[in-house]
């Protein structure tokens, strides 16, 4: 459902695969529902995985036929933006050059970056970062870009900020303390590293009665999952979201992309046990926040015995699972994708919608906005 009557055009970049993950994708298409407007397109690049994606979305985008990097990348999305008649680009890749940003900037673009880790950043117009503290030695930015840091800004469906609220008006996140615990393992759209099948077998050694959802992505592969034991076991294929299972859940396995945001919203007891690197990075900032427990990354020496003791635990401690779930709800509100909106407005000229002015965190300057 859209959050605006009036609409910038946009041109969304993402990129995504089997390896990387389909969770820019995802986030891609879904800021293109709720943003775009007339003119606008969503463009990938030549991987298989991203074309079968996007081909399933129904939505306009084009798949750009060369692996192009740095200015020769730039160059071609000014000239798509141009066609479409648009000056605004969103940027959905998490390691974008320097020489990539400043080609767009010299076109005349406006670039909106979201949760990139390259050189590219510090061209950036906007910076979008939800893991990133505000306040924190990693807010102190040194690049040109207007930063929205904070797991306020984490871009999710609107759909779990009105959830959110409901959820809040009772005072707490309700996980329920008769009958099997409710568990849903999401690994993303492609689940990479294989990792489901290994969270369902340490599952079935837990000796509490769980019902058990696994959600398989669109990438994932048909091996079938093995036995989980005496509880019961659900698999999900190919399901358009997850707000139905997580407002039931209390407990989630998710690999640290868009479903950490969108279960830690809900207040959801999440433990992250990440597809790579920065997946383990970025959930570890909310770990320390006491927001989710997560597990050692897949390069890890301890990585299989950490996944188990977190399993265990987890499962084993209601108390543990009542505390990261009220802290993850009070962080995350859902708001990220209203405010995102918010600012491609005030950027086109285009806020006379008081809502906007009542969001937290903005103050108002012109056809300007700031986070405060």
């Amino acid at each position: 459902m859209p959050v605006n009557r009036q609409k910038p055009a946009v041109l969304f970049h993402c990129a995504g695969s089997r390896q990387l993950g389909l969770g820019h994708l995802y986030r891609c298409r879904m800021l293109f529902d709720n943003l775009a407007g007339n003119g606008s397109l969503l463009t990938a690049g030549p991987d298989p995985d991203a074309a079968e994606f996007l081909d399933s979305s129904g939505l306009p985008w084009r798949q750009l036929e060369e692996r192009l990097t740095g200015e020769g990348l730039g160059l071609e999305l000014a000239e798509i933006a141009g066609n479409a008649g648009t000056r605004f680009v969103v940027l959905d890749c998490r390691d974008n050059s320097r020489e990539f940003v400043m080609a767009l900037h010299q076109s005349g673009l406006t670039v909106i970056d979201l949760e990139d880790n390259g050189p590219g950043r510090l061209g950036a117009d906007v910076l979008i970062d939800p893991h990133i503290q505000p306040g924190s030695h990693e807010a102190a930015y040194p690049g040109r870009a207007d930063c929205c840091f904070g797991p306020g800004w984490a871009l999710i469906d609107p759909v779990y900020a009105r959830l959110h609220r409901e959820i809040n008006t009772d005072g707490a996140h309700r996980t329920g303390n008769s009958g099997p615990l409710n568990v849903t393992v999401s690994l993303g759209g492609s689940d990479a590293s294989g990792l489901t099948a290994r969270i369902v077998e340490l599952l079935a050694k837990v000796e509490t009665g769980l019902a058990i959802d696994v959600v398989l992505g669109p990438a994932a592969t048909a091996d079938p999952l093995p036995s989980a034991g005496s509880h019961r076991l659900t698999v999900h294929r190919g399901i358009p979201g997850l707000a139905g299972l997580l407002t039931h859940c209390g407990l989630a396995f998710v690999s640290g992309g868009i479903t950490m945001f969108e279960s830690l919203c809900l207040g959801v007891p999440t433990a992250v046990v990440p597809q790579h690197e920065e997946q383990y990075l970025n959930a570890s900032r909310l770990a320390r926040r006491g927001a989710l427990i997560v597990a050692p990354p897949p390069g890890d020496e301890e990585a299989a015995v950490g996944l188990e003791v977190v399993v265990r635990e987890t499962c084993a401690d209601s108390t543990l699972r009542n505390t990261i779930g009220a802290a993850g709800f009070s962080l995350v509100d859902g708001l990220g994708m209203e405010q995102l909106a918010s600012r491609l407005n005030c950027l086109t000229g285009q806020n006379e919608d008081p809502f906007h002015a009542a969001l937290p965190g903005w103050k108002q300057t012109g056809k300007e906005s700031r986070v405060g």
